[in-house]
């Protein structure tokens, strides 16, 4: 069962609280920085985000996207052009990524399904290969969300892509 689309509206307005949060915690050192997932790719609310020092599978990354992935997310309206997003880490250097037809599989074990097409009709681009990822590579998939524009589309990003990790932040 699909869940309903948000208003255009609300994805653009959240995206742009969350550049403005990120541009803002560049004016000091000590600045808390928030940023606000609308999307389906790790839960919806609030996050701060920490310095990478140690990137580890598992771990929400807040992550900038190269220009040409970025260009298309825009063109396609997944995201605004420059928004940066959220993902989890799948695999780290030395694991084995592998496309096998529409899965994706690390280490052996499939971790997502690549769709053809997306909501809209339009193909997919798709990844391939079969490698140990390098040292400054991560494989970043929402497990959840078998629509999510991610790694299984785009391939390994590198460290220096990250922005920092992300934590919850839970709001009573």
């Amino acid at each position: 069962m699909r869940k309903p689309r948000r208003s255009r509206r609300f994805v653009i307005g959240a995206a742009i609280a969350s550049v403005l949060a990120i541009a803002g915690s560049t004016l000091g050192r000590h600045a808390l920085r928030l940023v606000h997932n609308a999307s389906d790719s790790v839960p919806t609310g609030w996050y701060r985000i920490e310095p990478a020092d140690r990137v580890a599978v598992g771990d929400i990354v807040l992550v900038q996207l190269p220009a040409e992935v970025t260009a298309l997310a825009a063109r396609r309206g997944y995201l605004p052009s420059g928004v940066p997003l959220l993902k989890s880490v799948i695999a780290r250097s030395g694991q084995k990524v592998c496309v096998v037809g529409s899965r994706i599989r690390v280490d052996g074990t499939t971790v997502a399904q690549a769709l053809e097409q997306d909501r809209a009709g339009r193909a997919m681009p798709r990844w391939t290969g079969c490698r140990a990822l390098g040292a400054e590579e991560l494989m970043l998939i929402a497990p959840g969300n078998a629509e999510s524009f991610d790694s299984r589309y785009f391939g390994p990003v590198t460290l220096d892509a990250v922005i920092g990790k992300a934590r919850r932040v839970q709001l009573n």
